[in-house]
């Protein structure tokens, strides 16, 4: 087929006929380039029509018999037959009968679509709705199929379609159903539609072409151009010898003259238009080459000269660059010539790397067309220019590692033109901005910004023309209208010469950073767990409103015995606490100017205004009732007591840290009692204050000089009214001070370590009291004394003990030890062996404050105890609260259960003993018996031996 279309070609070159036109030149191309589609379209198009015809037999074999598969699979094996049969007759007929190639054409495609539509109107009976469906779509794929493959001869496409959709469409018409003409119309369109889009690609692929061909035409017109200087050059230095003077006989001198002036402007005219044509191909960068086929001979050596070599006429053109080029580049350079020769190709053109004698390596392009051609209409003489695209090469590695790394960037990177459209983006500013490549290329980047207007934009054009740079931050929008911030930073390029100013813009999105530095000042000015304000931001706030002058109380809240639920349950279940706890503080205290966490337990509320003393003491109360009692954490059920330190301002204090200082005092004070307590900062506590120093520096000589004193507050049996124990509470008889409460220096004792050696002064004190009544007759009195946790902690409790009753000579069982509750939740093996070995001397082991713990009660598994001393938080709402009635029953059942001895303190009042007897509790131990009173005082009770009445 190659060779026949190259006949219909004119020639061009020496064997070129020399009438041919421009018209009938590009008139030949365009044939030779439908012929050149229609070849490959005979070739490729059978095996499309065999994938369909499979594909719509899977579809259909329900529906199908096998004599019409076997029958429709023949006359498609016929059609791709005929279809390869006419390609082998387009490529080996002669040139006679190509013309008839349209014919030929039309005719393979109106016989397929014939057998589209017989086969749709075939199968229009026998098939459902679904598989009509089907039908339609398979004829759609083919109809656009054809309106591709056919885009370069829109005859042979109308053939196709006509053939297949009109007789589909007259049997639809035929069957006069109710919407049969609106089916046919629709395939009409359809037709229509797809007609109008084959021609649409029938002119793009002409357009194409077209270029492609005026682009080739001028570069064998500049090759025809040098040729014809050569030749004119080379007839006139046959006719005449060169600086000779021609003078035939049979010419007059006149004639000679001017012959020889018409010889010297033609050779001048011939060197002007090489000069010309020397000029041309510098600026272009080209060096022309031709190789001789029939010879195998370079004609024109000039393009050795680009590698630095010497041209050797006897060498060819391939064997000329043996050596200079690397085998694979040598191998593909003989390929591309070898395909052009086969007709495969409208030129030759190949790029490779040579070897210049100075040692670089070069990018050279070699384009070449045939110029001449034998009788048979065999190439053999093939011209062409070779090019130095070194540069081009590396600008395009540049480009191409450019665009890698604006890839693999995380940065969104973009080039923009200088009119600020985008030439290039990477794929992280296509996932920053939510804007496809293929949407943002070609555009404005303030047609893609929604909140900068064009006017922002030229600021910085201007900008990037004075200074080269401009950086900022920005806010944008996303295509989905979401708004983020972004770090812009836009930098003038130009190319190597300094023009094509381009504008490369890096972003970077600022939200995660925005959303640090908000978690940053978050964190600076409140709490991460809680939410609520830190102490930084409490003490800002705190001198702020104390700097206006006008009235202020501050409210200061602790948890009691937090760190026991820290250290039993763990930190998690301490954290849930907190914000269980500080949920129900900001819903209570809502109109409270600030709420904060100063502290790991530690809550401090500011409410504004003149607040009179008895609305306040309402609203601590209040807050008390409401953020304390009952929590339920996980699976465990928690019971929370709450103290209150409450300061004024300016009633009271006259400075933000004076009435932070005089709250902290007033909590402080307030701790000392059973939890659910709250204190006010009396003038009376500033007067404590001012002694503290002294207190301190007197309760070290307290210890040395024995300056403490136990009082006993006894226990009433509620079955017999007598008493059967007391507990010893240790009273300090300062010198100047008087008689000390333990609230004012136990806590200063537990600070300076001085507890241990008060407890073990107590202890004593009370054993020889217990042996005193026991030798004087008043009777076997069990007495209790605390054991502090810092010597049970440090190991020493069972030697204090043990040593004490050696001492004393009280029997072990008239002695009992108190302890906290909070001690026994301790996982410390040295306690729990103290403890153990506590109780195996025969003393008795009490759990004082009982209920106010946060675990579970299996400790008291673990450890030997003997009592149980419910807290008076739980004994002050008795009988009207029925959660502390429900409490107190509850903790007496278990006892009961558990054979062991209930002992009730905070007893004041007759119904609370009354309920107590009711419900079975053992011992009651409050003012309603007595208050804590010395040991002379108590004598006197216990010698009286009447039995107490209530």
């Amino acid at each position: 087929m190659i060779d026949a279309i190259r006949r219909l070609l004119p020639r061009v070159g020496s064997n070129a006929t020399p009438d041919n036109s421009n018209a009938r030149q590009r008139t030949a191309d365009v044939t030779l380039y439908q012929l050149q589609q229609l070849h490959q379209l005979h070739r490729a198009l059978p095996w499309l029509v065999a994938s369909g015809a499979l594909l719509a037999t899977a579809f259909f074999w329900q529906s199908l018999n096998a004599y019409s598969v076997l029958l429709g699979w023949a006359w498609l094996a016929l059609l791709m037959l005929g279809r390869y049969n006419l390609a082998l007759r387009f490529r080996y007929r002669k040139e006679t009968g190509v013309g008839h190639w349209q014919l030929l054409s039309c005719l393979p495609a109106l016989l397929g679509g014939g057998t589209v539509a017989l086969m749709m109107v075939g199968l229009m009976p026998i098939t459902t709705l679904a598989l009509s469906g089907v039908s339609y779509l398979l004829l759609l794929a083919a109809l656009l199929s054809a309106m591709l493959y056919y885009g370069i001869f829109p005859p042979a496409f109308l053939c196709f379609a006509t053939a297949s959709v009109l007789p589909l469409a007259v049997e639809i018409m035929w069957q006069n159903s109710g919407y049969s003409q609106l089916a046919a119309l629709g395939l009409l369109l359809s037709l229509a539609l797809i007609s109008y889009g084959n021609l649409c690609v029938n002119r793009h692929l002409l357009r194409h072409h077209k270029l492609a061909q005026h682009s080739e035409r001028l570069q064998i017109k500049l090759q025809q151009t040098q040729k014809e200087l050569t030749r004119s050059h080379r007839q006139a230095l046959k006719s005449v010898p060169l600086n000779t003077p021609v003078t035939p006989p049979s010419i007059s001198a006149e004639k000679t003259s001017r012959f020889n002036n018409q010889l010297r402007r033609a050779r001048k005219a011939t060197q002007l238009a090489e000069q010309r044509l020397s000029m041309a191909l510098d600026a272009c960068e080209l060096s022309l080459w031709e190789w001789d086929l029939s010879h195998d001979r370079f004609v024109q050596p000039q393009a050795m000269e680009m590698l630095g070599q010497r041209y050797d006429g006897h060498q060819g053109f391939i064997e000329s660059l043996k050596g200079l080029v690397d085998e694979a580049d040598l191998l593909r350079l003989k390929e591309a010539m070898q395909h052009y020769l086969n007709g495969n190709s409208l030129e030759y053109r190949v790029q490779f790397r040579a070897h210049h004698i100075n040692g670089q390596w070069l990018w050279l392009e070699d384009a070449g067309r045939a110029s001449a051609w034998d009788p048979q209409g065999r190439i053999t003489r093939i011209a062409g220019t070779r090019r130095n695209i070194t540069l081009e090469k590396k600008q395009q590695a540049e480009s191409v590692m450019f665009h890698r790394l604006s890839t693999l960037s995380t940065q969104a990177v973009c080039l923009l033109d200088h009119q600020f459209r985008f030439l290039l983006v990477n794929p992280s500013f296509c996932e920053l901005t939510g804007f496809s490549s293929d949407e943002l290329l070609g555009r404005k980047i303030g047609q893609v910004s929604r909140h900068h207007d064009a006017l922002f934009y030229q600021e910085i054009a201007d900008q990037l023309q004075r200074k080269g740079f401009w950086s900022g931050e920005i806010l944008e929008y996303r295509k989905d209208g979401s708004a983020y911030p972004v770090a812009a930073n836009f930098s003038s390029v130009t190319d190597p010469d300094g023009l094509n100013p381009y504008c490369l813009g890096i972003y970077s999105d600022l939200s995660d950073l925005q959303q640090t530095e908000k978690r940053l000042h978050f964190l600076a000015s409140f709490d991460n767990l809680t939410g609520l304000a830190n102490r930084e931001l409490f003490l800002r706030r705190l001198s702020k409103a104390t700097a206006t002058g006008k009235p202020l109380n501050l409210l200061l809240f602790n948890i009691d015995r937090f760190k026991q639920i820290n250290e039993s349950l763990g930190h998690d279940v301490g954290d849930q606490l907190l914000v269980q706890f500080s949920r129900r503080l900001r819903k209570s205290a809502r109109d409270a100017e600030l709420i904060a966490r100063t502290g790991s337990d530690e809550f401090a509320i500011l409410l504004p205004g003149a607040t009179g003393l008895g609305s306040l003491m309402q609203i601590t109360e209040r807050l008390l009732r409401k953020t304390g009692r009952d929590y339920r954490v996980g699976s465990h059920d928690l019971t929370l007591t709450l103290s209150a330190g409450i300061c004024r301002f300016p009633q009271q204090t006259r400075s933000s840290r004076a009435l932070l200082q005089g709250a902290s005092r007033a909590l402080i004070e307030a701790k000392k009692y059973a939890g659910n307590h709250y204190h006010l900062y009396t003038d009376e506590l500033a007067g404590k204050d001012t002694k503290l120093p002294l207190l301190e520096g007197a309760l070290r000589k307290a210890v040395t000089n024995n300056e403490f004193e136990v009082y006993y507050q006894p226990k009433l049996h509620l079955a017999s009214g007598s008493i059967r124990g007391v507990e010893a509470l240790v009273r300090w008889q300062h010198p100047q001070l008087g008689l000390i409460e333990p609230e004012r220096f136990i806590y200063l004792a537990e600070e300076n370590g001085l507890i241990n050696a008060i407890g073990e002064q107590v202890l004593e004190q009370a054993c020889r009291q217990a042996r005193q009544w026991l030798d004087d007759g008043v009777g076997e009195i069990r007495v209790a004394v605390n054991l502090s946790a810092q010597q049970l902690r440090q190991g020493d409790g069972f030697e204090v003990v043990e040593r004490t009753l050696k001492r004393t000579g009280l029997p072990h069982h008239l002695l009992e030890m108190e302890l906290t509750e909070s001690i026994l939740l301790e996982e410390n093996a040295r306690v729990s062996n103290s403890i153990h070995r506590i109780r195996d001397l025969g003393v008795g082991i009490s759990i004082d404050d009982f209920g106010t713990g946060y675990a579970s009660l299996s400790y008291l598994r673990r450890f030997p105890v003997n009592s149980l001393k419910i807290d008076r938080s739980f004994i002050s709402g008795i009988p009207d609260s029925e959660n502390d009635c429900a409490i107190t029953r509850a903790i007496i059942a278990m006892a009961t259960s558990l054979d062991l001895r209930v002992v009730a303190e905070g007893v004041e009042l007759p119904q609370h003993a009354e309920f107590l007897r009711r419900f079975g509790c053992d011992e009651i131990q409050g003012y309603l018996v007595s208050k804590p009173v010395p040991a002379e005082k108590l004598t006197e009770l216990l010698v009286s031996r009447d039995p107490v009445t209530l």
